[in-house]
């Protein structure tokens, strides 16, 4: 259903608190980047890192119906669980004039 552009390749990150994968495309030559002067280092898409921070966030009290709203330059992020499971994840151009 949904074709990478040339150059970009598939990734994955694991998300073990909700027993689930995030596939995304990334710049083949930008990983490779990444990977060549930074070895140690580790590729996390933006949208892993919020899921897992609102995740944690909602076990407070996991019985309840929870949205999460995330500003940043030009977009809004929303997470929504629905009690203890990730039930929408979207981000949103937003400009303000």
């Amino acid at each position: 259903n949904f074709r990478l552009p040339d150059g970009w390749q598939a990734r994955s990150d694991r998300v073990e608190e909700m027993d689930a994968y995030i596939i995304y495309g990334h710049p083949q030559g930008l990983t490779g980047f990444i990977q060549n002067h930074f070895p140690q280092g580790a590729i996390v898409l933006r949208s892993t890192a919020l899921i897992k921070a609102c995740y944690q966030h909602h076990q407070i009290d996991p019985d309840l119906s929870c949205l999460f709203l995330n500003t940043r330059e030009q977009f809004i992020d929303l997470v929504y669980f629905d009690r203890n499971r990730l039930a929408f994840f979207n981000s949103f151009p937003c400009r303000n004039k």
